[in-house]
């Protein structure tokens, strides 16, 4: 079987794609309910943290190229040891697979197919997770290539389309809650930023190491970048109180927005968009499940076990939830307490073990010659660019100054409103300047 490759960009931009689809239909509802208007500044952890999990992605893919996560837990803890590894990586993924196809069903048919039951749509997923099981994850990163660029137009102009409805005022008070509500806001981010472990099946499918740490930090910046929009813009037109009591905010939102009298429907148009990107999420983990599926057999193609695999998980998707209710309580209680005990264990084990197994040598591949040789072309005219170093500095240093200014703001706010205001404007803009460094660093990445 030949080897699959997706660019560092086709990376971020399914990473973006399958947080922001899954995230943006019930989290700003649970922020608001936990941070209310500071709900705003929750992802600062958040990126933190996943770029700890980026980190660790990296070193295995720079010791193990061409190794897929399972196959690296099988390499350095034996079959025994990487079985039961893998047994808990698979049931996160499942996890993740079951929460966003019930998820997903439920708003389709609270908001458009009211009369359908859950279980034909659920079946219905099934059959488009089947046919995409049988291609490969280039063919789901190029139909996302098409689909995300239009939500994620969508989103950044959310305040332009929405401006007759924002207040202001709605944002204010900043910096009032207490720094443990603020931290169980960060926690619940950083727990869906804990789907990233979804991506180390497809650690074998990045050209090298660079490439893959510059497309999980780009995804990943890319993805609190737009939920910061969609939060701040929630608040901004329903406020803080009304956003936590609703169930689909994100609907509420975008049925808000009427351009003149002739264009009053543009939620259709929205989320004519938005629902393949939300297939493109679950077709993801599914391609993700099967991966870790056949790392147990003596089968090398994991396309051979999509029709079994999912019926099987059709089955169980019907006997796990029975209402949003229950969703909702497994998403926000049961399915962080798993991520917060296992994913730390796991990241651990196989960090140390790893260091301990002697690295695979990297071939020289034709591509990155091409790519060395492109970058020593556009050297000789004016001045070298930055390197790559220097950009991840720039991100890292941005991270760390909105963690800062959100320190700053819940400890000394209290002494002037300009503080409050100075605080919230240095985050937006550290957000803004990390996503402006991480794209750079892709690019030098890509030059080589």
């Amino acid at each position: 079987m030949s080897r699959q490759v997706i660019s560092s960009r086709q990376l971020a931009l399914i990473i973006a794609s399958s947080i922001i689809t899954a995230g943006i239909i019930v989290d700003p509802q649970q922020l608001a309910r936990s941070t209310g208007h500071d709900a705003i500044f929750t992802y600062s952890l958040s990126l933190l943290l996943s770029f700890i999990v980026c980190y660790f992605f990296y070193s295995l893919s720079k010791k193990f190229p061409g190794k897929n996560l399972f196959e690296i837990s099988f390499i350095v803890a034996g079959k025994w040891g990487g079985g039961i590894i893998n047994i808990l990586v698979l049931l996160n993924i499942w996890f993740i697979f079951a929460r966003d196809s019930f998820a997903t069903t439920m708003f389709l048919r609270a908001t458009l197919l009211q009369k359908t039951p859950p279980e034909i749509l659920i079946m219905l997923f099934i059959l488009v997770m089947v046919y995409y099981g049988k291609s490969s994850i280039e063919v789901i990163s190029r139909v996302n290539e098409i689909v995300f660029p239009f939500a994620f137009v969508i989103i950044l102009f959310f305040p332009l389309l929405l401006v007759n409805e924002i207040q202001a005022s709605q944002w204010e008070p900043v910096f009032t809650q207490t720094p443990a509500q603020l931290a169980l806001g960060s926690i619940l981010n950083s727990i869906r930023f804990g789907d990233l472990i979804v991506f180390g099946a497809f650690l074998h499918t990045v050209q090298n190491a660079k490439h893959l740490l510059t497309g999980f930090r780009l995804g990943v910046i890319l993805s609190a970048f737009s939920l910061t929009i969609v939060i701040a813009t929630a608040i901004a037109v329903f406020g803080a109180d009304i956003l936590a009591r609703l169930n689909f905010p994100i609907y509420s939102l975008v049925a808000q927005i009427n351009i003149t009298d002739f264009m009053d429907r543009v939620d259709v148009f929205a989320f004519s968009i938005y629902f393949p990107a939300a297939i493109i999420n679950v077709v993801v983990s599914f391609t993700a499940f099967i991966i870790g599926i056949s790392a147990f057999t003596s089968k090398n193609d994991p396309t051979l076990l999509s029709l079994s695999t999912g019926w099987f998980l059709l089955l169980t998707i019907l006997i796990t939830f029975t209402n949003f209710v229950e969703l909702g309580r497994f998403t926000f209680y049961s399915y962080p307490a798993y991520v917060i005990v296992v994913q730390p264990l796991l990241f651990l084990l196989l960090f140390f073990l790893a260091k301990r197994h002697p690295s695979v040598p990297i071939p020289q591949t034709a591509s990155q010659s091409k790519s060395s040789t492109a970058d020593q072309r556009n050297n000789r005219s004016g001045k070298p660019p930055k390197p790559l170093g220097y950009w991840i500095r720039v991100t890292n240093i941005s991270i760390l100054s909105s963690m800062l200014l959100l320190i700053l703001g819940m400890t000394i706010s209290y002494i002037s409103p300009w503080i409050r205001t100075f605080c919230a404007i240095g985050y937006g803009a550290c957000l803004i300047l990390a996503l402006f460094s991480v794209v750079k660093e892709k690019k030098r990445a890509e030059a080589g």
